[in-house]
């Protein structure tokens, strides 16, 4: 009966993941980032192109390149894999230091409450908006420690996050297995070729470090062969990164839920009694940590003076549900200036549920359809959202500036925007593709991670989404998961496309 259940909980978990995770792929394939515009063509564009066009026909024509290939990224990959990391890490610092806009949307509130708290329109934003308190406290902290407020400061600590949680990754993956160290070193240097978003101080990528080291916690305290001190100081310190991660983006935990209850599950198979009672114990840590401190955080910043606002007026969760489900499923203007009108959360759900029953009269079954679609948008651009949200910069930028070098391929007015898009949507459906083709990887953290993202993509389906941005909280958990099941999905690849060197 247990091992029945254990493998139809497996089952359940394989079918939803490859259900999304495929749609996700089919959604990338036929983004409009993967079409050039011919007015915006130019020689890094045709370069590119053509450097493409020949790589394919060498490597297919020719077995001494692919030979040389093989040599350089697989033979010599715990060589190969750490250069292009350091490169790309590289590369991340010195794009900081040559872009580092005023960025507009929420950002921009964050940093001006850092100059004028009593502002009337910012007290009002932080009451509606009270989530953001905690992002904008710890920028407080932060700009007080370091006494700066630029925004070339913030970008600097949003790069050095993305830094952090680039290297928990490959710990994450090393204490699994080490072997599988430099597929993840590949894909962590792809994102930081291609991410530009590191520089954007918002709560989608503070969050990330908190995300990965709580993950690396957990596969500690999931490790039976390490000593039980380690275990422990893993849960103390899972709990605290859990705080961050919840008071940052309080949806970024929905992981640690999966890898819990997959480790419940795991509760099926056998075990010493011995493994049960360490591991009960380093989980009540953690979850102890987390609740001590959360309690103590939140009374912290219910009672900061810093800033005036009124909890009362503060956005409750069915309108995030409610807007989840009008338009493409993202932000509403209109249903946000209503929340600003009405006072009383009792007023406000009231509201958002007499829309939420509109809807859903409305739709009937074609419900189903518009969740497919708000699956792609919340997940096929591979930029995630750069640039789309509106007044993504601040200022207008010089023209003249952003037609060279690294700002012409993230400025809306850069001449190889375009490029870097395409180049982004090609680097993501290679990453999509290892994480849909190495289903034959069944190891229990595996699954783990996998019902991780079942639970992220479903509660983007829900709540708030409508593009790739909120996609950026469980990055972490898609990159582990697609290092652990490449040689999987490589293999599975090579058999399905063997007759193309028959």
């Amino acid at each position: 009966m247990k091992t029945k259940l254990f493998n139809g909980s497996n089952a359940v978990i394989n079918v939803l993941f490859a259900v999304l995770i495929f749609t996700a792929l089919y959604f990338a394939l036929i983004s409009p980032n993967l079409l050039l515009k011919s007015e915006h063509t130019n020689a890094v564009t045709l370069g590119m192109l053509a450097g493409i066009i020949i790589f394919a026909l060498m490597d297919a024509y020719f077995s001494g390149f692919r030979t040389f290939l093989k040599k350089i990224f697989v033979n010599w990959r715990f060589y190969t894999a750490p250069v292009i990391f350091i490169l790309a890490l590289g590369l991340q610092w010195i794009y900081v230091l040559k872009v580092h806009p005023a960025i507009g949307f929420d950002v921009s509130a964050v940093h001006d409450a850092l100059f004028k708290p009593n502002d009337p329109n910012l007290r009002g934003y932080f009451s509606v908006n009270y989530n953001n308190m905690s992002i904008l406290l710890f920028q407080r902290w932060l700009s007080g420690l370091f006494h700066t407020r630029s925004w070339f400061f913030f970008a600097f600590i949003s790069v050095g996050f993305t830094t952090i949680s680039a290297l928990l990754n490959l710990c994450s993956v090393a204490v699994v297995n080490w072997r599988k160290l430099p597929a993840i070193l590949y894909i962590q240097a792809g994102w930081l070729f291609l991410f530009p978003m590191s520089i954007v101080p918002y709560t989608d990528t503070w969050s990330l470090p908190f995300v990965s080291l709580y993950i690396l916690c957990y596969l500690v305290m999931s490790r039976p062969n390490y000593p039980l001190i380690l275990r422990l100081v893993a849960g103390i310190l899972g709990g605290g990164a859990l705080i961050g991660a919840y008071l940052l983006k309080p949806s970024s935990i929905v992981p640690l839920i999966a890898l819990v209850l997959v480790s419940l599950l795991a509760m099926l198979k056998k075990r010493t009694l011995g493994f049960w009672v360490k591991s009960c114990l380093c989980f009540l840590l953690m979850i102890g940590t987390f609740g001590g401190g959360l309690a103590q955080m939140r009374n912290t910043i219910n009672h900061q003076d810093y800033i005036m606002v009124d909890k009362n007026r503060e956005n409750p969760p069915l309108h995030f549900i409610q807007i989840g489900m009008t338009g493409n499923g993202g932000y509403s203007p209109k249903d946000d200036l209503m929340m600003g009108r009405l006072y009383s959360k009792q007023e406000k759900n009231t509201y958002s549920l007499r829309k939420i029953r509109q809807t859903l009269h409305q739709r009937g079954l074609g419900y189903l359809g518009f969740l497919v679609a708000k699956h792609g948008r919340n997940t096929a651009d591979a930029t995630f959202s750069w640039g789309l949200e509106g007044h993504f910069f601040k200022n207008k930028a010089d023209n003249q500036r952003v037609k060279a070098g690294i700002a012409s391929f993230v400025y809306p007015q850069g001449d190889n925007l375009d490029n870097f898009r395409f180049v982004a949507q090609i680097a993501w459906i290679i990453l999509l593709i290892l994480i849909a083709f190495g289903w034959r990887e069944q190891r229990l953290v595996v699954q783990a991670l996998r019902l991780g993202m079942i639970g992220g993509f479903l509660f983007l389906l829900i709540f708030e989404g409508g593009r790739s941005r909120y996609l950026i909280q469980f990055l972490p958990v898609l990159f582990i998961i697609a290092a652990l099941c490449s040689q999987a999905a490589v293999q599975k690849l090579r058999s399905l496309f063997s007759w193309l060197h028959d």
